[in-house]
């Protein structure tokens, strides 16, 4: 029987219904595998929050199955997914508590420095959601230095929902917006349509237009 995790990575893979198909699959062969309990409620949870992301769950079953992986000891993986359909969800709220869960330094020792810097981003975008505009300010200060030192090296994912969120809030995201584009080549990281969006609203800003 094919290991659960790959099949789980191999759901990420898929959109639509073949994405929930292949992660209720998920959910049925963790009954059948090798591995402790904990192993099998921490995929369990991370497979169920990215249900409830496809909007096949609720965020509440979701919560429910992250606490069962805690409570075998295992914070980290099903937070982390969690987060990510909070914030699809529009339920920033959830997302600083899952991402509160995560050990530090969880990612990185594990040599995923990327999704520290999606954690980040994902922080970002819950205090932008709740118009905390200092933290979400000096988050993305940190988030555009550390793009700009390691991004390339450690093969940082685009930060396109953070720009594409600062693009909505503008004129107030301009500051956050300008420290992006002042870190990293938008032309490199994003697509042609969205740094072309960046560049006209910064351009536009800076011209003193709205």
């Amino acid at each position: 029987m094919a290991n659960p995790w790959v099949l789980f990575e191999e759901a990420l893979a898929e959109v639509g219904d073949k994405r929930r198909d292949c992660l209720q699959a998920v959910i049925e062969a963790v009954s059948a595998c090798d591995g402790t309990e904990a192993d099998r409620a921490e995929l369990v949870a991370a497979a169920k929050a990215e249900l409830a992301r496809a909007g096949a769950l609720t965020l509440a079953e979701a919560c429910v199955a992250c606490a069962e992986a805690e409570s075998f000891g295992r914070a980290g993986w099903s937070d982390y997914y969690l987060a990510e359909a909070a914030s699809a969800l529009g339920r920033p709220d959830i997302v600083l508590a899952r991402l509160a869960r995560i050990p530090p330094d969880f990612f990185r020792i594990r040599e995923l420095a990327w999704r520290d810097a999606r954690c980040q981003e994902l922080e970002a975008l819950a205090h932008l959601e709740l118009g905390d505009w200092a933290r979400t300010d000096l988050l993305v200060d940190e988030l555009a230095a550390a793009y700009a030192l390691r991004g390339d090296a450690d093969d940082f994912a685009p930060p396109r929902d953070l720009v594409a969120k600062l693009l909505l809030d503008m004129p107030r995201g301009f500051r956050s917006l300008a420290a992006l584009a002042a870190s990293l080549d938008l032309d490199s990281w994003l697509d042609p349509t969205l740094a072309g969006r960046v560049h006209a609203a910064l351009d536009r800003k800076t011209e003193g237009g709205t």
